[in-house]
């Protein structure tokens, strides 16, 4: 919807309106907590409360998550000229791409955790996912996504921990970095046309793959339900599918179970045998011998690391 600059909406508030001095200002000295201190080599985690929110024409350094801890009625959000009125509620997010600029305006209080990821970071996560490392994050208004939830309320319950924020900075990154590889898969677009002739899966056909592996882990996700998302047989699939990722679709399966069994780790209310139940392998032992393959530990010594921390 178009909601003009001076709208009634936007003028209430005093020195919250666009264009006054009152405007919210983003970074260490200004958050409730951070990570700053810590020198994080990978991502900043902020954690704010705020009697309002007011981002005018805020450019972003770094692709960043915001995730609302509040709900926030009535918030005004503004790409390019394009205003859209959005009712948060607790656990939704929104994505700024690095170089993006995005106005922000909440009349009431707001409370939120800003996830800012490091180029380097960003690299790495994608390192060994070639599908994904030519697309791109464009700016999206506050929306739900359960996992991308989850993943932020364990990076600020490690925020808040002060002695974990020390100490867990390779457990924060091991979830993030998943969480980037999710951000990518479900919203990224081609950042080129040059995709469409390249050999393989078309752009829309590996999203379509990608998605259905992501959604359907826990449900025993086969190559087969993968081809049909793509809309095409088991065998031309799996041989478009290597063309494009490098590997064969079974291998990702096992790859992306093993990525998952690792978060689910990081719960210490389940067992190893629930863990390798939620991530859809056959039994525990099955759940070690690809764990061991793809991580070089098993998970009860990974699990073991962390507690040491």
């Amino acid at each position: 919807m178009e909601i003009p600059p001076d709208s009634p909406a936007i003028r209430s508030q005093g020195r919250q309106t666009l264009g006054d001095e009152g405007e919210t200002r983003l970074g260490e000295d200004y958050s409730e907590v951070s990570t700053h201190a810590q020198g994080w080599r990978s991502m900043r985690l902020e954690y704010y409360q705020l009697e309002r929110l007011h981002l005018s024409a805020h450019r972003w350094e770094h692709l960043s998550v915001l995730l609302y801890l509040e709900p926030v009625d009535s918030l005004l959000f503004q790409v390019r000229d394009r205003w859209e009125a959005c009712e948060v509620r607790p656990g939704h997010f929104s994505i700024h791409p690095q170089g993006s600029t995005t106005t922000i305006h909440a009349p009431s209080r707001a409370a939120f955790l800003l996830i800012r990821f490091l180029p380097t970071f960003i690299a790495q996560a994608i390192h060994n996912h070639s599908a994904i490392a030519h697309l791109r994050l464009p700016t999206r208004s506050p929306k739900v996504d359960p996992y991308v939830e989850g993943v932020g309320r364990q990076l600020l319950g490690t925020l808040l921990d002060e002695s974990k924020r020390v100490t867990s900075a390779k457990y924060a990154e091991s979830i993030a970095s998943s969480l980037i590889v999710h951000l990518m898969t479900q919203y990224g677009v081609a950042g080129t046309a040059e995709l469409d002739t390249k050999p393989g899966l078309s752009p829309s056909q590996l999203k379509k793959a990608l998605q259905s592996a992501q959604f359907g882990l826990q449900e025993k996700v086969t190559v087969e339900t993968m081809a049909r998302s793509a809309g095409l047989t088991k065998f031309h699939f799996s041989r478009q599918f290597k063309q494009s990722m490098g590997m064969s679709p079974s291998r990702y399966l096992m790859k992306q179970r093993a990525e998952l069994a690792k978060n689910l780790l990081l719960e210490p209310s389940l067992s190893i045998a629930d863990v390798a139940r939620k991530a859809g392998f056959s039994d525990q032992s099955h759940l070690t011998l690809n764990f061991r393959m793809h991580f070089g530990i098993t998970p009860k010594k990974f699990r073991s690391s962390l507690h040491r921390h």
